[in-house]
């Protein structure tokens, strides 16, 4: 998280308000958070007699990285940290004597449903560190969700004193618009109910699950190891309309028939002729159900259960090339952005 400085206008900074400090310094020093100020409030605490000589030389230091610092973090939303956090419900602010508590200047925790979802959201973050914010590092901390009890370990993690939190859930839509899953909207109700609500931030994938914004190219890279037929689904499911391909059950397989019958049942007139107009392309098709209301027959995608996940985690921790960024999705930049932005920090600095 980014913690800008904006400090002045105090004769004299107070014991707490220089512990405070102290404990900021020690935190960017240590590569976990990333704070800096403006240039008035960094200039000034690297003078400061009464702060240890570790501390000013990391403010020093930040002051004079501040133009090349601040063109990384221009467009990035931060945290304000003021004398005293102003009303202003437009501008993310704490007070400075929040930070007297060491624990909050600890490193950002990921939560994800499980840890195979970490490990896949911090490889493709590496990917996107590595492009536009050279020179700095990620410094997350694993926080596993365990699939349906993840609203719970949110909760306890928010009122636990900590470092910032960044959780991302799966949707669990059948098809777009679709009511959010119970996991996804226990989450969501959860979060209103936590007391630093400064420090979290939650995020839901728009499409399905995380295998559905999985860029092509990771994809295929991770079929090397799956039987002919399935790598040859994989492939297929590439040239599927995003209407289906985002909100198919790729863990279980799930048919073109199965999505009209929850668009009748959610009363979607709306969506339904679309998703009976799905071109096929090479997808297996379904044994007929009697009921079928697609001409011909339907498809369904492959069940590849847990596989595709965990090959994808293992390819991006061998090889940070096997996803262009260009072939993301607007969704998953949108979901590795808020990791990156969170667990942004300086690497650790020998003061």
């Amino acid at each position: 998280m980014i913690l800008f400085l904006d400090l002045h206008g105090e004769a004299s900074l107070s014991a707490r308000q220089l512990e405070a400090i102290e404990n900021l310094a020690a935190s960017g020093i240590n590569g976990y958070q990333f704070v800096t100020g403006t240039r008035r409030t960094l200039d000034e605490l690297s003078r400061e007699p009464k702060l240890s000589s570790r501390a000013r030389s990391y403010f020093r230091k930040m002051s004079q990285q501040m133009t090349q610092v601040g063109n990384q973090i221009a467009n990035l939303d931060r945290l304000l940290v003021t004398f005293e956090a102003p009303g202003n419900p437009d501008v993310p602010s704490i007070s400075l004597d929040t930070f007297c508590d060491a624990s909050y200047c600890e490193k950002t925790q990921l939560l994800a449903e499980n840890l195979t979802d970490f490990d896949v959201l911090t490889g493709l973050s590496k990917i996107l560190l590595a492009k536009d914010f050279r020179g700095l590092q990620l410094s997350l901390r694993a926080q596993n969700g365990g699939g349906s009890t993840t609203p719970q370990v949110l909760l306890h993690l928010a009122e636990t004193p900590s470092g910032p939190i960044v959780c991302v859930v799966d949707s669990d839509r059948k098809f777009p618009g679709g009511a959010l899953g119970s996991t996804a909207k226990t989450t969501l109700r959860d979060l209103k109910k936590a007391c630093d609500r400064w420090r979290v931030r939650v995020h839901v994938i728009e499409q399905r699950e995380l295998e559905n914004i999985l860029p092509f190219d990771l994809r295929r890279h991770c079929s090397a190891g799956l039987s002919k037929d399935l790598q040859d689904q994989l492939a297929a499911l590439d040239a599927v309309d995003a209407f289906y391909s985002h909100y198919c059950c790729l863990k279980e397989g799930y048919s073109q028939c199965t999505m009209i019958g929850d668009l009748a049942a959610k009363r979607r007139p709306d969506l339904l002729q679309f998703a009976r107009n799905i071109a096929y392309t090479g997808l297996p098709k379904v044994v007929a159900c009697g009921t079928c209301q697609v001409p011909g027959g339907c498809f369904s995608s492959p069940a590849l259960g847990k596989n595709l996940l965990q090959r994808a985690a293992l390819e991006l921790k061998s090889n940070s090339s096997v996803t262009s960024i260009s072939n993301w999705c607007a969704d998953l930049l949108r979901i590795i952005n808020a990791v990156v932005v969170l667990g942004l920090a300086p690497l650790p600095q020998r003061i």
